[in-house]
């Protein structure tokens, strides 16, 4: 059986920022495999500047370059809303016998309920909500204790890297954002001007 990571999002773009999580996640997980999955249709985004399926998956592949990470198709080849339930169902189908554990931000945990089928998700997959440090886990337990009782919610600690996607894509052309990218995914978004 194998401990297998899934880390889900749009991507749009990858940066080191998420590769710092899904390594701090690996590492207190003792994960053997972690999934990397773009989503097609995000359900909680705005995805008017969103970059092509391609184009998110080609940087995917540049940024997770490692043994450890599988850059996974699985949500870009399905239409629709990327339902996060879907796409374990379809996981565990794959990989029967692994044990999944779903990764995700402290401030994704806190709406966790409004997810769709949220309590199969829980049947389906570990839940690890990465905390940032510094920050307190009391909100993360009293919203585990109301709304995920009886279930397996694994608290990771990290420290993150102050920027996101959006900072990332607001200001690609400054030189002190494209230190937040990994340099074959910085030359992708040149060579293909994107987010200008």
């Amino acid at each position: 059986m194998k401990r297998v990571g899934i880390f889900g999002g749009s991507f749009n773009p990858p940066h080191i920022g998420h590769l710092k999580l899904v390594r701090a996640a690996a590492e207190q997980l003792a994960l053997d495999k972690v999934l990397i999955i773009p989503a097609l249709n995000p359900p909680h985004k705005d995805n008017s500047e969103l970059a092509s399926a391609q184009d998110r998956l080609n940087m995917c592949r540049l940024a997770f370059r490692n043994e450890l990470f599988e850059i996974s198709d699985i949500e870009l080849r399905r239409e629709g809303k990327s339902y996060t339930v879907d796409t374990l169902k379809e996981i565990k189908k794959e990989r029967p016998g692994d044990k999944l554990f779903l990764i995700i931000g402290s401030d994704m945990l806190l709406s966790f309920h409004t997810w769709k089928d949220y309590r199969e998700i829980l049947n389906l997959a570990t839940l690890a909500a990465a905390i940032r440090e510094g920050e307190s886990s009391r909100p993360l337990i009293d919203y585990k204790n109301k709304f995920l009782q009886g279930h397996n919610v694994v608290i990771l600690e990290f420290t993150p890297i102050p920027i996101s996607s959006t900072e990332i894509r607001e200001g690609i052309s400054k030189a002190e954002i494209k230190e937040f990218l990994v340099p074959e995914v910085k030359e992708y978004i040149e060579s293909r001007m994107l987010y200008r």
